[in-house]
């Protein structure tokens, strides 16, 4: 964006990785019509936001290999110690940010 802009860059680009997954949801996690951000260790990161006809969308910040299985852990782990179980998985992806 900021090359388009004109706008130069100085410093160090973080690379990241986010998962993101679209899935319905059983939880004993308040559910709420609000974008909801967790923080855990002052490093890890995940966004849920409501969709459509029920369906939850979550980014989460990860390393390494992303895979849906180490999502569905790392979103479990940022709920606890609520219960989260995934009854439907929509669409899975994932994008690096520079």
């Amino acid at each position: 964006m900021g090359n388009a802009l004109g706008i130069g860059w100085e410093g160090i680009k973080p690379n990241t990785t986010w998962a993101v997954l679209d899935c319905w949801i059983d939880s004993t996690f308040p559910v709420t019509r609000k974008i909801v951000t967790l923080q855990v260790d002052s490093e890890s990161r995940m966004t849920w936001i409501p969709r459509e006809r029920g369906m939850q969308r979550f980014y989460v910040l990860l390393e390494g290999e992303i895979t849906h299985e180490k999502t569905e852990v790392s979103i479990r782990w940022h709920m606890a110690p609520q219960l989260v179980e995934f009854t439907h998985i929509e669409w899975f992806s994932k994008f690096e940010g520079q």
